[in-house]
Formats: C-alpha cells, structure tokens, sequence
C-alpha cells in the first residue's frame, strides 16, 4: 500500500494546496484527510515493532504530507 500512496500523494497534496477550482480543492482535501487517518491507522497497528521503526517506514510520506497539512490549516478560505 505505501507505493500506492507514493504515487498518489504528491498529486493529492499539490491539489489540495493549489487548485483554484473550490470543488476540487475540497475533494481532495477529504482525500488527504481519509489518508492521513489511514496513516496513522496503519502506523498504530504494526505489530511488534518499535515507534521509531514505524517512523523510519513512513518518513518519506509524512515529509510530503506535514508541510501541505501545516499550509492548509493556516488557509484563510471557509469549507462547509
């Protein structure tokens, strides 16, 4: 599943931060969302493994998601 998320998330990233069309830009703000929970998900339910392991596994992945996550959350525009 991480190569899916490889080649799928810098094109979700760039469409959340970037696209001017208000409905693009919002679904793919859900599909960042939905992937970071599964992230996280993912992450927790490792069996067996140490915490710094998990990181080291996904480290590349959240290095592309914190910024655009950090840029969103301080993005003036409203979604309801």
């Amino acid at each position: 599943m991480s190569y899916l998320l490889d080649v799928f998330l810098p094109r979700v990233v760039e469409l959340s931060t970037l696209s001017t069309d208000r409905q693009t830009k919002v679904a793919a703000c859900e599909l960042l969302h939905s992937l970071v929970l599964y992230m996280l998900g993912r992450s927790s339910q490792q069996p067996g493994m140490q915490l710094a392991e998990v990181a080291d596994n996904m480290e590349k992945l959240y290095k592309k998601i914190f910024p655009a996550l950090m840029q969103l959350a301080c993005d003036v525009e409203q979604v309801r």
